[in-house]
C-alpha cells in the first residue's frame, strides 16, 4: 500500500505526464511498476476513427522481445482483453476470478507465451471508451507473486480517477503523428538490427542496432530511399523477397507467418542474413501504419556469441514460445528440464518439440540443434546468382 505522501507524489507525477512528453508518462508508469511490484504496467489508448494505437506507454520487468511477442502474435488469443472491452469503465477485471488454473494449463496465451516469459496474473480496466478513443489501463504481476488485492486494486483505481483527468488533457493537447507510431518505439529497443521496407525497396525505418550494422559498411541508410545493398545480383532478389512478402493474400491467411531468408555480401566477407516477414495492419492494431510492411531482421551468423530465439523465430517460422524451446534444446536441456525452466507442463514442452521438428524439417533432437549452431545455413535462403 502507498502511504499519503506516495499517494500524492503519484497524482503529482499524473498530472505533470499529461502536460509533458513520453518520458514524463515513462517515469510516472516505471514508478507505478516499482511501486505495486508489477511485471508489467501499461496505458494504450485506441483511436475509434483512425483504427489505430494512438497512445501507449509500457513500464515494469517485461521484456521489449515479449511485448513485440504480443503485439504481433498473442495480442488476438489474449482472453481477458474482451472482458475489459465489454466492462463498464473503472470497472476492474482480474484474471484468476475468471479463468482458472486449468484454462491457464490450455490456454495459448498463458501456456506459451505469458508464463514462460515471467507473467501470470493480469488486472485491468477500460479508462475511457467514448466516440474519440477507447483507453485501456492494465497491469501484470509475475511468477511467483500473488495476485493485486483489493486493498492495492482500490489504491490503484483512485490514481486511475486522477489517471482519466490526465489522459484528457493530454488528448487534448498532443498532435497525433501519422505512420509507424507505435511500432518504432519498441523496434528501437530491440537488440537486433531490424529495418522496415516498402515496395520498390523503400527504406520506412531502422532501428539504432540497424544504423550501427550498416555503418560497419561504410553506409548509411537514409528513410526514403532504397535500402543499400552489397552484390551486383542483391537488388534483385531483394526486389522478389518484397514482393513475395507484400503480395496481396487471402483475408483467412495466418498474419505474421510469410517469410524468406535472404543472404548477402558485405564487403568485409561475412555473411550477412536478412529474415523477412510481412507486418500486416490487421494484426498489429496499425501500429506500424496502414499498409503492409516488410520487416527484415538481420543476423551475422560467425558474430552471435549465442543462440536468439527472436532470430531463430523469424528464421524457422517458428512461434515465438517454440523458438525458445528450440533455443534450450540447443543449449543442451531437455525436456524435463525446459519445463521446468519455462513453468510450463512436460506435455506441452513435447507437443512443442514436435512442432519443432515438423517446421523444420528434421526428424531427431540432434539434427535440430545442428541446425541451430550452424546458422548460416538457416531456411531456404535466396543468395546472388
Amino acid at each position: 500500500m502507498l502511504s499519503d505522501r506516495q499517494y500524492d507524489r503519484f497524482v503529482a507525477l499524473t498530472y505533470q505526464a499529461a502536460h509533458g512528453g513520453h518520458d514524463h508518462w515513462q517515469a510516472w508508469i516505471d514508478e507505478l511498476a516499482r511501486a505495486f511490484e508489477l511485471w508489467s504496467a501499461h496505458l494504450v489508448a485506441f483511436g475509434h476513427a483512425s483504427q489505430q494505437v494512438e497512445f501507449f506507454v509500457l513500464g515494469g520487468r517485461i521484456s521489449t522481445e515479449a511485448h513485440v511477442d504480443y503485439m504481433r502474435f498473442y495480442r488476438s488469443a489474449n482472453p481477458q482483453l474482451p472482458l475489459v472491452m465489454a466492462a463498464e469503465p473503472g470497472l476492474w477485471i482480474r484474471c484468476h476470478e475468471h479463468f482458472d488454473d486449468a484454462y491457464v494449463e490450455s490456454s495459448p496465451f498463458y501456456r506459451d507465451y505469458l508464463i514462460p516469459h515471467g507473467g501470470r496474473y493480469l488486472a485491468s480496466t477500460k479508462l475511457i471508451d467514448d466516440a474519440r478513443s477507447f483507453v485501456h489501463f492494465g497491469t501484470v504481476r509475475g511468477v511467483g507473486q500473488p495476485p493485486l488485492d483489493d486493498a492495492e486494486i482500490a489504491c490503484i483505481a483512485r490514481i486511475c480517477q486522477h489517471l482519466w483527468h490526465a489522459y484528457t488533457i493530454h488528448r487534448g493537447l498532443a498532435a497525433r503523428p501519422l505512420g509507424i507510431r507505435l511500432g518504432v518505439e519498441l523496434l528501437d529497443r530491440l537488440a537486433q538490427p531490424v529495418a522496415l521496407l516498402g515496395q520498390d525497396r523503400e527504406l520506412r525505418y531502422l532501428n539504432p542496432a540497424c544504423e550501427r550494422l550498416f555503418a560497419e559498411f561504410g553506409e548509411r541508410p537514409v528513410p526514403g530511399r532504397p535500402l543499400p545493398l552489397f552484390g551486383r545480383g542483391e537488388p534483385v532478389l531483394l526486389d522478389d523477397v518484397l514482393a513475395d512478402l507484400l503480395r496481396p493474400r487471402q483475408p483467412a491467411a495466418p498474419p505474421g507467418r510469410v517469410r524468406r531468408v535472404l543472404r548477402l555480401a558485405p564487403p568485409d566477407g561475412q555473411p550477412l542474413l536478412a529474415i523477412g516477414s510481412v507486418l500486416e495492419p490487421a494484426a498489429v492494431m496499425s501500429a506500424f501504419g496502414e499498409e503492409p510492411l516488410a520487416l527484415l531482421m538481420f543476423h551475422r551468423p560467425g558474430r552471435a556469441r549465442h543462440i536468439d530465439p527472436v532470430v531463430v523465430a523469424e528464421a524457422f517460422g517458428l512461434t515465438p514460445a517454440e523458438a525458445r524451446v528450440a533455443v534450450l534444446l540447443a543449449n543442451g536441456l531437455n525436456a524435463e528440464q525446459i519445463a521446468a525452466e519455462r513453468n510450463a507442463s512436460l506435455l506441452t514442452v513435447r507437443t512443442q518439440i514436435r512442432s519443432i521438428l515438423a517446421k523444420t524439417g528434421v526428424r531427431r533432437q540432434p539434427e535440430l540443434v545442428r541446425m541451430l549452431v550452424d546458422m548460416p545455413e538457416v531456411g531456404e535462403s535466396a543468395r546472388p546468382g
